[in-house]
């Protein structure tokens, strides 16, 4: 039992400071050794979404989460094998925020969840205004599967008996605490730190966009006053060379043809006739 003990309590001091650990028990004890895993892993994961048991510790007067201090103080459930550790969970805010997560689930405090068929028994008999609502309390406690139960920092003596009477009586337990004001901070530093660099990208295209827009309008520019510059020593002619070739071309070839048909049409054929040739050696 003592090595048990000590296996817990230095597995527990190996959790980081920046991430709330958290131990899962699978119908009772586990007959092998506890299986660690060190990679970051959300709670949602590791809540039973059947039926179960979920204890959250909440967070010492300093800021630091409560479980790793805590370890070596629980002695009767060191002795308890877990099924698993999870050095880094990360997502564990409240117990109230975890038991909106899964169905048919509720809250308790760890005094209600010792004596919880007391407490549903007087939810049932309350009288005056508030009847209702215990009523309703105490239906919602009756017809919960899974129960999350808040432990302060003051209730160690008691946290202990109350995670082996669990272990013993349902098929899931797990036992963490809310993570540390450190972890928070470290978180809402990266938030911000990923905002700034999406800003910073953000107006480094618009930079880059507008240096681009730029340089297209002033080559637009450089274009058009280039053009401008080249049409300004330009003088501009009726005609080409080739056109006027062309139509002196045309013009002699229709003066030569003209003077043909003139020619041609100025040609006459004979008009006297004659009944005897005139004799060899004699003109005509």
């Amino acid at each position: 039992m003592k090595s048990h003990i000590l296996v817990f309590w230095l597995s527990c001091l190996f959790a980081t400071t920046t991430a709330a650990p958290a131990l899962v028990w699978k119908n009772g004890a586990s007959p092998t050794p506890t299986m660690h895993h060190s990679e970051e892993i959300s709670i949602q994961s590791l809540l039973p979404q059947e039926q179960g048991v979920v204890f959250v510790l909440q967070r010492l007067p300093n800021g630091e989460e409560a479980l790793t201090s805590m370890a070596s103080q629980l002695t009767q459930t060191a002795a308890v094998p877990a099924h698993c550790q999870h050095h880094s969970v990360t997502g564990v805010t409240s117990a109230h925020l975890l038991a909106r997560s899964v169905p048919k689930a509720a809250e308790v405090t760890l005094e209600e969840y010792l004596q919880l068929p007391q407490v549903i028994q007087q939810l049932k008999t309350s009288q005056g205004k508030v009847s209702m609502k215990s009523k309703q309390r105490a239906q919602t406690l009756e017809t919960a599967t899974v129960l999350f139960v808040t432990v302060d920092t003051t209730e160690q003596d008691r946290l202990d008996p109350a995670l082996v009477q669990a272990i013993h009586q349902e098929p899931h337990v797990v036992l963490t605490a809310v993570r540390s004001l450190q972890e928070i901070n470290h978180e809402k530093e990266q938030a911000m730190q990923y905002t700034m660099q999406m800003h910073r990208e953000a107006a480094r295209r618009r930079l880059e966009e507008d240096a681009d827009q730029q340089g297209q309008d002033n080559a637009q520019e450089n274009m058009q006053i280039n053009n401008n510059n080249q049409y300004e020593y330009m003088n501009l002619v009726h005609m080409t060379p080739n056109i006027l070739s062309g139509i002196l071309f045309t013009i002699l070839f229709a003066t030569i043809t003209l003077i043909g048909i003139t020619c041609m049409g100025s040609i006459q054929g004979q008009d006297v006739y004659v009944k005897k040739m005139p004799s060899i050696g004699r003109e005509a």
